[in-house]
């Protein structure tokens, strides 16, 4: 079985630019993240939800809404990047394509 790499709180701050004080704040408050030996650590997943708490708090969204539904918004926003994502691939496949048919009429 694959071992999940933990990163420290720091190493989290550092990434998503985060103030410490603040990613520990928000660890307590929506529960995540895991305590060993008085230190907090993270996993992938529980990054990808910072992410989210933190476009979620920029978009003006309060802690109390954020708590209720984080759930439907880290789908929402996970289906939202992979939108995004498909929506560059399409891109560029179609400028690949035009690129193509430009040295065929050559």
């Amino acid at each position: 079985m694959k071992e999940k790499k933990l990163y420290s709180l720091a190493e989290v701050s550092k990434k998503l630019k985060i103030k410490n004080d603040l990613l520990r704040k928000w660890a307590k408050i929506f529960e995540v993240g895991r305590k060993i030996k008085k230190k907090i650590y993270f996993n992938e997943k529980e990054m990808e939800k910072i992410k989210v708490i933190k476009d979620l708090f920029k978009e003006g969204y309060s802690k109390k809404a954020i708590q209720t539904n984080l759930s439907k918004k880290i789908r929402e926003k996970k289906s939202e990047r992979k939108r995004k994502l498909s929506l560059k691939f399409l891109n560029t496949l179609y400028k690949e394509l035009l690129e193509i048919k430009d040295i065929l009429e050559k």
